[in-house]
C-alpha cells in the first residue's frame, strides 16, 4: 500500500496522468493500467489483469473505493455494437435556423439512430431488440451544405447533416457495466476507437466510396465497413491471435510462451532453420486462411472498393499482393495496416512494464486519442442526450 503511495506521487511529479482501461466481455473483463504524459508524449502501461465475470462485484467495489486514477470502459466486440452514422435532413435556404428547429431535428436524428441501432445490434448480438439497451449518444459533426459548422443556430442552407455515435448492448450486460462506472456516457465499444481514428488519418469521411477494415483481437476478429459519415460493424467472428498460438502449441507440441516466441521470430523474419521454417509457414498459412475466407466473406456482402486488416502482432507476408472479390465480382487488394500505425501518426513513445504489454499499445492509444482529443459539439451532445433519455431508449 505504501509502495503504491510512493509510485502515485512519482507518476504525477513526472506529469504522468493514470488511466485504467477496462474491457469488458460476457466472460469478464481486462484491466490495462497505463499512464500518460502529453507534455513528454509518453505512454507507460502497466501489468494487465484479468477477472472472471464471478469476481466482477468485488472487482468493482475493491476498484472504485480510493481510486484516483481516471477510467476507460470499453465493451468487447461479441458484448456491444458502437456505431457511427450520419442523418441528412433539407432545409428552407430563406429562412435561418433556429434553437427550437434544430432540437427537433436531433429528436428525430436521435430517434432514427436508436431504432436503427437497435436493430443492427439485435442481429449482430443475436437477441431481441427489446434486450439491447441504448447506452449513449455523441454527436461528433454537423455539416451543412457540406461543410462543417460548430453551432448552426442562425445559419442558412439547403440541407444539414448531423453525424452521430452511439454504443448498444445486451440489456443483461447492464448491471456489470454500471457497477465499473455510472458515466455511461464515456464507453466505447471494441475496435471503433481504432476505426474512427484510421478512417480521419485516411481522410475516409471525405471521399464518396466505401472501404473495409478487418481488425485482428486476441478472441475475436471485428469486421467493419467505413465510409463517409458512417462507421458501421458489420460482422465478428470467432477467430484471433490466440487461435493461430493455440494451433501452434497443438502442432508443435509446446507450451504458450514458447508458441509465442517462435510465431514472433517467424513473423519478424529472424534466422531458424529451413525445415522448421517452412513447416511453421505451413502452419501460419493455414491459420490464416481462416482470416482470408473472413474478408472474402465481409467484402462480398457489400461493395467496398478497398480492403484493410490490422493485427497488433503484425501480419505474415501471405498478406502482401492477396485479393477478394467484393458483391459485384470487382477484386479489391488486401493492405495490411502496420502494426505502429497509430504510434507514428500520434508520435508517442510507449513503455512497458513487460515486453510482451507492448502489444496492447494500438488499443490503448487508439482509447487515449478517440476520448481526449477528437472534437465533439458538447452543446449538442447535451441535447441528443437528453432527447435519448426522454424516449426511454
Amino acid at each position: 500500500m505504501i509502495w503504491r503511495f510512493i509510485k502515485s506521487i512519482w507518476v504525477r511529479l513526472r506529469g504522468h496522468i493514470s488511466v485504467n482501461l477496462i474491457e469488458l466481455g460476457p466472460r469478464g473483463l481486462v484491466l490495462y493500467p497505463f499512464s500518460f504524459s502529453e507534455r513528454r508524449r509518453e505512454i507507460r502501461i502497466g501489468k494487465r489483469q484479468k477477472v472472471a465475470a464471478a469476481d466482477l462485484p468485488f472487482f468493482a467495489s475493491r476498484i472504485r473505493q480510493g481510486n484516483d486514477r481516471k477510467f476507460f470502459i470499453r465493451l468487447a466486440a461479441d458484448l456491444a455494437l458502437e456505431l457511427h452514422e450520419s442523418f441528412v435532413y433539407p432545409l428552407a435556404p430563406e429562412r435561418a435556423l433556429d434553437a427550437a428547429e434544430i432540437d427537433h431535428l436531433l429528436s428525430k436524428t436521435v430517434l432514427k439512430f436508436g431504432d436503427l441501432g437497435r436493430a443492427m445490434a439485435a442481429e449482430r448480438l443475436g437477441v431481441p431488440a427489446v434486450d439491447i439497451a441504448f447506452l449513449n449518444v455523441s454527436v461528433w459533426e454537423t455539416l451543412l451544405d457540406g461543410r462543417a459548422v460548430l453551432n448552426p443556430d442562425g445559419c442558412r442552407g439547403d440541407k444539414i447533416e448531423f453525424r452521430v455515435s452511439g454504443v448498444f448492448t445486451r440489456r443483461d450486460a447492464l448491471p456489470a457495466i454500471t457497477a465499473l462506472t455510472v458515466e455511461l456516457g464515456e464507453i466505447t465499444a471494441a475496435d471503433i476507437p481504432f476505426a474512427r481514428l484510421f478512417t480521419d488519418i485516411n481522410r475516409i469521411n471525405r471521399q464518396t466510396e466505401s472501404e473495409l477494415l478487418v481488425a485482428v483481437g486476441e478472441e475475436v476478429t471485428s469486421v467493419i465497413e467505413l465510409a463517409p459519415g458512417r462507421i458501421l460493424p458489420r460482422d465478428f467472428f470467432a477467430w484471433g491471435e490466440k487461435s493461430l498460438l493455440k494451433d501452434l502449441e497443438n502442432k508443435l507440441s509446446v507450451n504458450n510462451e514458447i508458441a509465442s516466441r517462435i510465431y514472433e521470430v517467424y513473423n519478424q523474419k529472424q534466422r531458424m532453420p529451413p525445415l522448421t521454417f517452412r513447416s511453421i509457414d505451413g502452419l501460419v498459412e493455414a491459420e490464416y486462411q481462416i482470416l482470408l475466407h473472413g474478408i472474402e466473406a465481409a467484402a462480398r456482402s457489400f461493395n467496398p472498393k478497398a480492403a484493410h486488416v490490422y493485427s497488433p502482432s503484425g501480419l505474415p507476408d501471405i498478406f502482401s499482393g492477396s485479393k477478394v472479390r467484393n458483391a459485384l465480382g470487382e477484386e479489391i487488394f488486401i493492405t495490411p495496416v502496420p502494426e505502429h500505425f497509430l504510434r507514428d501518426a500520434f508520435g508517442y513513445t510507449v513503455r512497458a512494464a513487460r515486453p510482451e504489454e507492448l502489444v496492447h499499445a494500438p488499443k490503448i492509444i487508439a482509447e487515449l486519442v478517440y476520448r481526449l482529443k477528437l472534437p465533439r459539439n458538447d452543446h449538442l451532445n447535451i441535447l441528443a442526450e437528453k432527447h435519448r433519455r426522454w424516449m426511454a431508449l
